[in-house]
């Protein structure tokens, strides 16, 4: 699971991180956006082998809502990572 997961981050867009938030009806600015897609396509790879501490980074970089919707879909999808 974990290299597919790797290849998806791969090939992601901004446009699908952008489909994803709407499709679930999550209100977050395109500035935190834009962040969690540069997060997800630079720091992906190291959350996805087990290295949590980009979490705590993008912290500092969103809202405090965005982040709590990143920490609850984190607890939803961790399983799929083997943690």
């Amino acid at each position: 699971m974990k290299t597919f997961i790797i290849s998806y981050i791969q090939n992601l867009k901004l446009e699908d991180v952008e489909y994803f938030i709407q499709k679930n009806r999550y209100s977050i600015c395109q500035k935190d956006i834009e962040t969690i897609f540069r997060y997800i396509k630079y720091k992906g790879k190291e959350i996805v082998e087990g290295d949590f501490h980009s979490l705590e980074e993008i912290k500092l970089e969103v809202e405090p809502a965005t982040y709590d919707i990143i920490m609850e879909l984190f607890q939803k999808y961790k399983c799929y990572l083997g943690s």
